[in-house]
């Protein structure tokens, strides 16, 4: 099968080797595996966004069809019929696009006559346009914008192989879509696991964050609780490992002053963003407890099964599909979004509770097993091995 990738994630080639970025690329080698040829159709990074292109492609069989540069979403909005003509030629050999989304150029290549396309949806405009930081019109354009993007995206999928890994959207699509399935997405390779039987055995706490650095994250959540864990007497530390899009720095700014507000300096610390597996894993095997405090609907964290992966016990919020696929104090502490009381308290409760902890790491880590990219992929590339015969 000659199957075709859509994402707005861009990848470049240098001295012939591909390289996008790490959460995505491990993807893409893992489809590239079981099928002929996997031909990326992706836009090419911006100076800015040199920094996210740090996984080089393992596979041979993986082909870029540029899109062109992963300029501002309006101009490409605008420039769509151009983008699409470059890449007709190549879209016209695959067996089937899967177009990961959501993604600006969906109704685009939608319309594009003559080619198979299966859906991968990850997530929703609309709702993570509901808590823009932006000026009110600037808001209200992009929610519109959202909202059209949502309605061309239902209106592209009805008839076609939809693979959706946020069970309230796969809920909320089933009177949509007649050939709609659940699925989980994640990085974890078989030789990414590591089983500790307990944490919190040194003298001081670890806390960790991995993903990209927003506010939406809850971030300075994070902060206050490790303020409100050490005045309580607990030793404590947090590890942000990240990233801000575009390689900006004003969450960063603003996190670090509200660490040095609350004169936590010597106990919070910002390592910058970290390849996916070997070197990320090394931080999670010396945390303590990963704490992710999502305030928006997202489908579920790949960073979660990272976590479980290399036996550290979650804390997360009740948003997506998190509460769907973790029961609750059995795989994780879960936990409103957007509460300090709550984080507060469940970080204490897994510091001070050593069988809590333990039987938290045990079933997580079993639970991780099941969800491995070769298991998942296995699955994606049966669907769409069948899709293309239809």
């Amino acid at each position: 099968m000659i199957l075709g990738f859509h994402y707005h994630i861009p990848m470049v080639e240098r001295e012939g080797i591909l390289y996008t970025s790490g959460f995505l690329g491990v993807f893409l080698d893992s489809l590239a595996d079981q099928v002929s040829e996997l031909v990326c159709f992706m836009h090419t990074p911006l100076p800015s966004e040199d920094f996210m292109m740090d996984y080089a492609l393992k596979s041979k069989n993986i082909q870029l069809a540029c899109m062109g540069p992963h300029s501002p979403m309006l101009r490409r909005l605008l420039n769509s019929n151009r983008i699409i003509s470059q890449i007709r030629v190549d879209l016209h050999r695959l067996d089937v696009l899967l177009i990961r989304s959501p993604t600006p150029l969906l109704p685009a290549l939608s319309r594009v006559k003559k080619v198979k396309k299966a859906f991968l949806i990850v997530g929703d405009y609309q709702k993570s346009a509901k808590d823009l930081r932006q000026p009110y019109f600037r808001k209200k354009a992009i929610q519109l914008w959202a909202a059209i993007n949502r309605w061309q995206q239902d209106y592209a999928i009805k008839n076609s192989l939809v693979l959706v890994n946020n069970g309230i959207i796969h809920e909320e699509l089933r009177g949509i879509v007649n050939n709609l399935h659940l699925v989980r997405t994640t990085t974890l390779q078989s030789g990414d696991f590591y089983f500790r039987v307990d944490t919190c055995q040194l003298g001081t706490i670890n806390l960790l964050y991995t993903g990209r650095l927003d506010l939406s994250k809850g971030l300075q959540e994070m902060i206050d609780t490790l303020a409100r864990i050490r005045s309580s007497g607990v030793n404590a530390c947090l590890h942000l490992v990240g990233w801000e899009d575009r390689n900006a720095t004003t969450v960063t700014a603003l996190l670090r002053n509200q660490v040095k507000r609350l004169k936590l300096g010597e106990y919070v610390f910002f390592h910058g963003k970290k390849q996916v597996g070997e070197e990320l894993n090394a931080y999670y095997r010396s945390a303590d407890i990963y704490l992710i405090g999502s305030k928006m609907n997202e489908g579920f964290p790949r960073t979660i099964w990272e976590a479980m992966a290399n036996s550290t016990p979650v804390i997360a919020t009740t948003v997506g599909s998190v509460p769907l696929f973790l029961q609750a104090n059995e795989e994780a502490l879960l936990i409103e979004p957007g509460s300090v009381e709550s984080m507060v308290e469940a970080v204490l409760s897994l510091v001070r509770q050593p069988d809590l902890r333990k039987r938290i790491i045990k079933n997580a880590f079993e639970l991780a097993q099941t969800n491995t990219l070769e298991k998942q992929t296995k699955k994606i590339i049966t669907l769409l091995h069948e899709y293309s015969r239809n």
